[in-house]
């Protein structure tokens, strides 16, 4: 039975195959991006920084932790501490 299910494990795994296509491209239809920006008036939370302020907040962490405190912007780090990997 030891040897049994390894065996029956290791046959399962050469038939699993997550490939559909024999293909390793795909051609996509092209896309337009259309943006809007906010003008003083628009109702919307919007701020602006100033290259000033950005040297201020800059201490050397990652960019999205110099934008955490803008409207509208969350921020994670894999690490906790704003060096590395940031979204």
């Amino acid at each position: 039975m030891k040897i049994i299910c390894p065996c029956i494990f290791m046959l399962m795994s050469l038939v699993a195959n997550a490939q559909t296509s024999l293909e390793d491209t795909s051609v996509l239809a092209p896309i337009e991006v259309m943006a809007v920006r906010a003008a003083d008036k628009t109702p919307v939370a919007k701020n602006n920084l100033s290259r000033a302020e950005i040297e201020k907040l800059n201490t050397g962490q990652d960019l999205p932790f110099v934008l955490q405190y803008l409207p509208s912007v969350v921020i994670n780090s894999d690490a906790g501490n704003g060096f590395g990997y940031t979204g």
